[in-house]
């Protein structure tokens, strides 16, 4: 079992991330901060600033550390999953029973959200987190399951019409 799940994309994106995170606070902040050394008023906006932007560097390596500790299973290298249901790393078209509408759903990991928004590959529908209420409604369904997604105030049947698997096998790639 894995603490956290991604594409590939997304881990080489976070961690290049981390690297850029890591840079600023080891070379460039440094030189700004030097910037304050013979001043008196090291109490300044400028130099609070600095130290705001420096806090805040440091919180989002500490999220990214994280979100890629523990053991992080490679959605798009996981050969075992089964085809004919609805797991991590499919594409879900789904109708909608009262009004006919299609929608369609790939189900990834939550930090796959930021690395797909924008993605023409995906623009047929909205990514969405493994953890999310419609994809733990989904999982485990097959085609031609009935569904109902949404919360009290608004709910809706829908018909699983297809399943594709977003990523090919590690040899398919």
């Amino acid at each position: 079992m894995y603490d956290h799940y991604m594409t590939s994309k997304t881990y080489k994106r976070m961690h290049s991330k981390v690297e850029e995170i890591e840079n600023r606070l080891k070379k460039e902040l440094p030189k700004k901060f030097g910037a304050f050394e013979n001043y008196d008023w090291m109490d300044d906006a400028p130099y609070e600033a600095l130290q705001d932007k420096q806090q805040e560097l440091i919180r989002e390596l500490r999220r990214l550390y994280r979100r890629m500790s523990g053991r992080i299973g490679i959605i798009d290298g996981m050969d075992d999953l089964p085809e004919e249901i609805v797991t991590i790393g499919k594409e879900v078209d789904l109708v909608n029973l009262n009004t006919s509408e299609e929608e369609v759903y790939y189900i990834l990991g939550p930090e796959d959200i930021d690395t797909y928004r924008d993605d023409p590959e995906f623009e047929r529908g909205t990514v969405i987190s493994y953890a999310s209420p419609i994809a733990k409604a989904l999982f485990g369904k097959g085609v031609d399951a009935i569904v109902t997604l949404g919360n009290r105030e608004f709910r809706h049947t829908c018909r699983i019409v297809k399943l594709r698997q977003l990523f090919g096998k590690r040899g398919d790639q």
